[in-house]
């Protein structure tokens, strides 16, 4: 069941959640789109921080399982409650069918995102009991752009026990090649594609 809470004024058009009168609740069914519910909007709100407190607590009980809302602007305290409730908040400027599946297609674009994110190993994960490893840390970069060659890769050389680890990266990581206990060769795969063999040192290679 898919259910969006909308924020309507007066005039029944989308408005900010201050100035809203209704919470206009709209389930898609049968793949059409009806409001099954309006839930009232108390006039006196927002008149003080425990009033808005109090308000937008009523109004998530009241909309039950529906975890998604919209409106012009829902800002300051309601949106942290809102958002620490996991409700998906929207801004929108108008309501028809062609936004309401905007809005869940945004939904599953974010779940199909953190889906894909959480599917990425964020360390090396092994390919047989004999200690070999692998990593794509280009892949690893590109869903966490903030992820450092040396943060992903350093504490696992250091002090992980493993006979080899095979690195798909871009270029050579430059600390690697500063770094004691260690012996790698590489091979060009494609453009901006190398795979990197690292092998821990033996006594004869040290």
């Amino acid at each position: 069941m898919k259910t969006i809470g909308v924020v309507l004024g007066a005039t029944g058009a989308v408005d900010v959640l201050e100035n809203g009168s209704e919470i206009a609740v709209y389930e898609k069914t049968d793949g059409i789109w009806v409001s099954k519910e309006s839930i009232p909007i108390e006039v006196d709100a927002w008149t003080s921080l425990s009033s808005v407190r109090a308000s937008v607590q009523k109004i998530i009980d009241a909309l039950g399982a529906c975890k998604i809302i919209a409106a012009q602007d829902i800002s300051g305290v309601a949106y942290q409650i809102f958002n620490r409730n996991g409700f998906y908040i929207f801004q929108i400027d108008a309501l028809n069918d062609q936004i309401l599946e905007w809005i869940l297609s945004e939904i599953q674009q974010e779940k199909e995102a953190s889906e894909a994110k959480l599917s990425v190993p964020t360390a090396p994960i092994p390919e047989d009991q004999e200690g070999r490893y692998f990593m794509d840390l280009i892949l690893l970069q590109k869903t966490y752009p903030e992820m450092s060659s040396k943060k992903a890769l350093k504490p696992f050389l250091e002090t992980a026990h493993f006979y080899e680890l095979k690195l798909i990266c871009s270029h050579i990581p430059p600390w690697i090649e500063h770094l004691g206990g260690v012996n790698y060769s590489t091979k060009v795969l494609g453009e901006q594609q190398i795979e990197m063999i690292i092998k821990k040192k033996v006594c004869g290679s040290c």
